[in-house]
């Protein structure tokens, strides 16, 4: 997500995760320690800051995406019916959000 975007808060992170604010606060001190992400400020707000990739970040996409589609090919995603893969997507959203919505009135 932060290879996308180039307004991206933690907020906005842990919102498209579906993760709670202190997991991603933990990750990106984490990510940033470790030199794949920097925190810059905000060109639209300057209170607050925005999350960019590194060059060590920036360099590491294309590793990533050829590790995922090694990774596909091996599962054999490529030869399963698009109709099936956006059914699987879309009720495993729902999954999340019934989760979410649950925890929310169980207090987490």
């Amino acid at each position: 997500m932060i290879h996308e975007s180039n307004e991206l808060n933690q907020i906005d992170l842990a919102n498209g995760l579906y993760l709670s604010k202190g997991a991603i606060t933990r990750a990106v001190k984490k990510l940033e320690d470790n030199g794949w992400i920097v925190r810059e400020k905000s060109s639209v707000d300057k209170r607050s800051f925005v999350l960019k990739l590194s060059k060590q970040g920036e360099d590491f996409i294309p590793v990533m995406f050829e590790i995922n589609e090694k990774w596909e090919d091996s599962m054999g995603l490529d030869k399963l019916d698009s109709n099936f893969l956006e059914t699987f997507n879309m009720l495993a959203l729902k999954s999340i959000d019934l989760n979410l919505e649950k925890n929310k009135k169980e207090g987490y």
